[in-house]
C-alpha cells in the first residue's frame, strides 16, 4: 500500500476519532472523514450511494449540510483542518439538532 494511501486512512481515522471526541460536531468530522475513504478508494460519492444502499440524493442532503461555508471542513490533501469561530459553534448546534431530528423520523 502506498504511502499517500496510508495518510489518507490515517487522516479518515483521525477524523472518526475526533467526531467521538465531539459529538456537536460530528457530522462534519464523519463526513471528512468519508471524503478521505473515497479519495483512497477512488471511488465518488454515487457509487458510495449504491454501496451502502442510500439515494444520492440523501448523500447530497448530508454533504450540502456537512459542508457548510462558514464549517470550513473540507478532506484538503494539505490535511489541514480549519474550525467555525466560536459565534459559530451556536447555528451549528442548532443545525446539527435539527438534521438529528430529521434523521430520527
Amino acid at each position: 500500500m502506498s504511502q499517500h494511501i496510508v495518510t489518507l486512512f490515517r487522516r479518515a481515522a483521525e477524523d472518526a476519532y475526533t467526531a467521538l471526541l465531539n459529538p456537536v460536531e460530528a457530522v462534519f468530522f464523519v463526513c471528512r472523514g468519508m471524503e478521505w475513504l473515497l479519495r483512497a478508494a477512488n471511488i465518488g460519492w454515487r457509487e458510495l450511494a449504491e454501496d451502502i444502499e442510500v439515494s444520492f440524493n440523501d448523500i447530497k442532503r448530508f454533504k450540502k449540510f456537512a459542508n457548510v461555508d462558514y464549517g470550513q471542513r473540507h478532506g484538503i490533501e494539505s490535511g489541514l483542518k480549519l474550525r467555525a469561530t466560536t459565534p459559530e459553534y451556536g447555528e451549528t448546534k442548532t443545525i446539527a439538532v435539527f438534521l438529528l431530528k430529521k434523521l430520527l423520523k
